[in-house]
């Protein structure tokens, strides 16, 4: 056949690709004992570079939070002051009107003018009460007190 195919012919036909050989792979030895536990162990470089992107974002996490912990202290301390100083205002106020009030019962409870002393005791006797849980029934003399009031004792004036 090499007759036919004359030595210019071989020259003409298509260029035969050179392949180059490749490095020659390095089969890992076949490990035994604690080297194939240890061979193991180790991480592959895709989890290793995960855990050190996690442990970035968890870092950034960790400072948000703290910032926003921080923020949430002081807004809760402004507030909290706030509260006190409206609290205290509050109290003074009512501190001041109750005092004022209690003046002005006091002088009308011990004002001596002329007049029905029984309107004194009726003044100092709550009439509208109707609680449930009084146990003596004390309408007999509520009566006798606003007849009083209105007519005072007989006689003796």
């Amino acid at each position: 056949m090499d007759d036919l195919l004359g030595d210019d012919q071989i020259e003409t036909a298509a260029p035969v690709a050179v392949v180059e050989e490749a490095a020659p792979v390095q089969e890992e030895p076949e490990l035994t004992g604690y080297a194939a536990v240890s061979a193991m162990d180790e991480e592959p470089e895709s989890i290793t570079k995960w855990k050190a992107e996690q442990a970035v974002r968890l870092q950034q996490l960790e400072e948000e939070t703290a910032k926003k912990e921080q923020a949430m202290l002081e807004e809760a301390k402004t507030e909290l002051d706030t509260w006190g100083k409206t609290y205290s205002s509050q109290n003074t106020e009512r501190h001041e009107r109750n005092l004022d009030d209690e003046k002005a019962f006091i002088a009308k409870r011990d004002e001596t003018g002329p007049g029905n002393q029984w309107e004194r005791v009726a003044f100092l006797i709550d009439f509208n009460s109707k609680s449930p849980n009084k146990v003596k029934d004390t309408s007999k003399m509520k009566s006798i007190l606003i007849r009083l009031k209105s007519e005072g004792l007989k006689g003796r004036d």
